[in-house]
């Protein structure tokens, strides 16, 4: 009857890493978004220059 559950907190154990991995990929893109954006805007405001 225990076996169930091993395969239960397997299965929870994935699914928190991929939720982790998730999370991290889109911290990451919002970083690289916000770093993006001041940079274009940076580039603007030299070619208003």
């Amino acid at each position: 009857m225990q076996i169930p559950v091993v395969a239960e907190t397997k299965e929870r154990g994935k699914r928190s890493i991929l939720v982790s991995m998730m999370n991290l990929k889109k911290m990451v893109f919002e970083e690289l978004e916000i770093s993006w954006e001041t940079s274009r805007k940076k580039n603007v405001f030299y070619e208003r220059k």
